[in-house]
């Protein structure tokens, strides 16, 4: 989202909006409201602002109004692929007869083969270091595997929606059902997670063993980090809640003395990686882990005394609460406008005529 704010701040146009003859593209023509159109076809029951968010954009005059800069973050993403499923031939095929197969092929091929892997390269420290991705010849191969001396981190990423329905019921239960589902079930999210962490246990996930990296694994740093997609995934609590499952499970299978340090496990939206780009190279990736985890901490404990809940409330804020927290208090800033350095990193403009 903030990439989206910085590129689209001109001197002549409004912060909450831009004009339309700056960014005459055909994309964004899709993107804007028509009132009698939108009375027709959402009724006043319509719930999750369904309309709103197909269409974020409204014209007034000679500038385009953004009704929500989160949805067109989200329409550059999942909306675009709706509508590409929808309005395209390639939900005849069979391959892709359900929106779900076309969702899931997108979500490997392009999230986590593409975008995930081309922009997570920026932000870690490439000297000495070993990186490495799931080209699904080992088993169990997390989505990321990065070490750096004797600091591991550990990701997977997991391209997944969070129902519309299950936010209008406002139920504990039921979203508390949804977290677990996609992200702490038994073969997926944290218990992937555990399962890179028993084959850490034993060996490092690269060509050479522990000894002759000249390692021991009890003094390893180990950092576990969950990827989402879906905003609704970054609401306070959630992150803390998988640290709590995630922390039982490695209880559960006696995993803490395995290592020096076993990190709180941090969940991510892939759009923080998307939106701060401009600012990778001014911060260490591993520090600004440190710092939420270390902020989460210090909060809950000065909570102890006071028992506040605004306190309360700020301890329960995701990763990218913090992360602006850490950007402002190291100075760190926006940069310029970074649709140039997005399209030539993810080679968007690739095969295209000029």
């Amino acid at each position: 989202m903030h990439f989206l704010e910085n590129a689209w701040k001109h001197k002549n146009s409004k912060p909450f909006g831009f004009k339309e003859k700056d960014f005459d593209y055909t994309l964004f023509k899709s993107f804007i409201l028509e009132p009698k159109e939108y009375q027709k076809k959402y009724s006043l029951d319509k719930k999750n602002y369904t309309g709103l968010k197909d269409k974020p954009l409204i014209r007034i005059k000679e500038n385009l109004i953004v009704i929500n800069w989160n949805f067109i973050c989200n329409k550059l993403y999942e909306g675009l692929i709706f509508d590409f499923y929808n309005n395209s031939d390639i939900n005849k095929t069979t391959k892709f007869s359900k929106f779900v197969n076309f969702k899931n092929y997108i979500a490997y091929e392009v999230t986590e083969k593409k975008l995930f892997r081309k922009i997570i390269e920026t932000y870690l420290v490439k000297n000495k270091s070993v990186l490495k991705f799931d080209d699904e010849n080992i088993e169990g191969f997390p989505d990321a595997y990065y070490r750096y001396g004797k600091y591991i981190f550990v990701f997977e990423i997991k391209d997944a929606y969070f129902p519309a329905n299950t936010i209008s019921t406002y139920s504990h239960e039921k979203i508390k059902e949804v977290i677990d589902l996609k992200y702490n079930s038994k073969s997926k999210g944290t218990s992937q997670l555990i399962k890179v962490l028993k084959k850490l246990k034993q060996k490092p996930l690269e060509n050479k063993d522990y000894s002759q990296l000249k390692i021991k694994s009890k003094n390893l740093v180990i950092y576990p980090i969950m990827i989402f997609t879906d905003e609704i995934f970054e609401s306070p609590g959630f992150n803390k809640y998988l640290i709590e499952e995630f922390n039982q499970k490695i209880e559960k299978e006696k995993l803490d003395n395995s290592f020096k340090q076993i990190k709180n496990l941090t969940f991510i939206n892939l759009s923080f990686f998307i939106n701060n780009l401009d600012r990778a190279k001014e911060f260490e990736f591993k520090n600004i882990i440190d710092y939420f985890h270390n902020s989460i901490r210090n909060i809950e404990k000065k909570n102890q005394k006071l028992r506040s809940i605004d306190l309360f409330h700020e301890s329960n804020s995701s990763f990218e609460y913090f992360a602006e927290k850490y950007f402002n208090k190291n100075n760190i800033e926006f940069g310029k406008p970074i649709f140039k350095e997005i399209s030539e990193l993810l080679e968007l403009t690739k095969s295209l005529p000029d």
